[in-house]
Order: structure tokens, then sequence, then C-alpha cells
């Protein structure tokens, strides 16, 4: 279930390290979220360029440990929105 709404400036990687031109939308649930990477699967958190959405799993923002960059879920999907890449593949 839906728990939480945020919106947020874009990201970008150089100052002033965001862009309100364009609006991000972060849904924060009490479960698994459901991302579309060519099949649907269920995650702890994932980026949408095209829907400008980032979703993740609450429990997961701060139960999960790091990614082998040192982000946190909520922290990896941020760096996705800095550089609108898929920097982790």
């Amino acid at each position: 279930m839906l728990l939480d709404i945020l919106i947020i400036c874009s990201l970008i990687s150089s100052s002033p390290y965001y862009d309100c031109s364009e609006r991000w939308k972060i849904e924060v649930y009490d479960e698994p979220v459901s991302c579309y990477v060519g099949y649907d699967i269920l995650a702890a958190g994932c980026t949408n360029f095209e829907t400008k959405t980032i979703r993740v799993y609450d429990y997961a923002v701060f139960a999960y440990g790091k990614d082998e960059y040192g982000f946190t879920v909520l922290e990896h999907e941020l760096e996705h929105l800095k550089c609108m890449c898929d920097f982790h593949s």
C-alpha cells in the first residue's frame, strides 16, 4: 500500500545540485515495490525516468544495508536521478 508521496526538484550532479524546472515524485510503500525492467519484478526501490517517479519500500530504506557503492536504497535511487543513468550496470 502507498504510504506517502513526496515531490522534489530534479537532482543534478553540478551546482546548485537541483533543477526545479523538472519535478520528481517519490512514492513510499509499506511492501516491496513493483518495478518494470523488461519484466515485472518486486524490489526495494526503482527509478522510472519516463514517469519521473522513484518508488521505495519504506522498510528497506532503513533496514537494508548499503549497496556496493555505499548507498542506502533511497540514496541509490537518488543517484539515478542525479546522473539520469543506470549507473550500477
